[in-house]
C-alpha cells in the first residue's frame, strides 16, 4: 500500500508539473501571438496611412487595391488573435476541485471547524485514514489529470490560432512588399 501511495503521490507531482509547463509555454505563445498582431499593424499603418501633410499629425487612410488585400490580411489576423485570447484565457482560467467531498489531504471544500474537526477524529484510525488517503489521491489525480488533458486542447488550440495568425501576418507582409516594389 506504501508504494501505491508513493506512486499516487508522484503522479499528483508530475501532473502539476506539466500543467505548470502547459501555462508558461501558453503565456509565451501568447506574447509571440501580441508581437505580430502589433508588427501587422505597424506595416500596414506605415504602409497605408499616409499624413496629410508634411508634418501633419493627421492622417489619410490610401484606399488601393492593395489596401484593401493588406486590410482584410489584417481584419482575419486580429479574429484569429481574439480566438487566441479566448484560447489562452480558457488554458489558464483557475479550475477548483470537481467533488465537493470533504477531504483530509486536500482540504479545499470544508466549511466549517466541525467538518474539520470531523475529519480529524477520522484520521485516528490508521487503516481508515490509509484508505481515505488512497482514495483521495487517486480522485485528485483523476481530478487533476482532467485538468491536464483540458489544458492540452486549449494550448493545442492557441498554437493553431496562433499559426493561422501568423500565416496571414505573413501574406499581409507579402503584399506590402509588393505593393513597395511595383506602386
Amino acid at each position: 500500500m506504501e508504494d501505491y501511495i508513493t506512486h499516487l503521490k508522484a503522479s499528483h507531482s508530475n501532473i502539476q508539473e506539466t500543467i505548470r509547463f502547459i501555462d508558461q509555454k501558453a503565456s509565451i505563445i501568447f506574447g509571440l501571438v501580441v508581437f505580430v498582431l502589433g508588427a501587422s499593424l505597424l506595416m500596414y499603418k506605415n504602409q497605408y496611412l499616409l499624413p496629410v501633410s508634411p508634418g501633419s499629425t493627421s492622417i489619410k487612410l490610401s484606399v488601393t487595391p492593395w489596401s484593401v488585400v493588406s486590410g482584410t490580411f489584417l481584419i482575419i489576423a486580429f479574429g484569429f488573435t481574439t480566438l487566441c485570447t479566448t484560447s489562452l484565457y480558457s488554458c489558464l482560467k483557475a479550475r477548483g476541485p470537481s467533488s465537493n467531498k470533504e477531504l483530509i489531504l486536500f482540504p479545499i471544500n470544508i466549511k466549517s471547524a466541525v467538518s474539520i474537526k470531523s475529519l480529524y477524529n477520522e484520521t485516528k484510525d490508521p487503516t481508515k485514514t490509509e484508505d481515505k488517503v488512497v482514495e483521495e489521491y487517486e480522485d485528485q489525480v483523476y481530478a487533476v489529470g482532467v485538468i491536464m488533458s483540458k489544458k492540452f486542447q486549449y494550448l493545442n488550440r492557441l498554437m493553431t490560432f496562433f499559426a493561422f495568425q501568423a500565416s496571414f501576418t505573413g501574406l499581409l507582409f507579402v503584399v506590402v512588399c509588393l505593393h513597395s516594389v511595383y506602386c
